[in-house]
């Protein structure tokens, strides 16, 4: 079984609530992915520096990812900043 994921990082823009339905919206950008990524090993401080790295930011502020991109702005957007966020996400696959 494959237990590796597909990260998808936005970054430098905002979430916002699309006025036509609620639902999420990523104002941005830019964005980098990393695939195959092991789901098990994923923690806080790797999502921390693979953030870092994006555009060598030396400050990190809130980091959330959306359960699907068809939900609604206040149901859909989820800390993700500490291990148990973590393994909530990794629920998800």
């Amino acid at each position: 079984m494959n237990d590796n994921i597909t990260l998808i990082l936005h970054h430098g823009g905002r979430f916002t609530p699309r006025a036509n339905d609620g639902k999420v919206e990523y104002i941005g950008r830019e964005f980098d992915v990393w695939e195959d990524i092991s789901a098990d090993c994923m923690n806080a401080f790797i999502l921390y520096d693979l953030v870092k790295a994006c555009k060598k930011y030396s400050n990190i502020g809130d980091r959330f990812w959306l359960i699907d991109k068809d939900s609604n702005f206040n149901h859909g957007l989820r800390s993700c900043t500490i291990d148990g966020d973590i393994l909530h996400l990794e629920g998800c696959f």
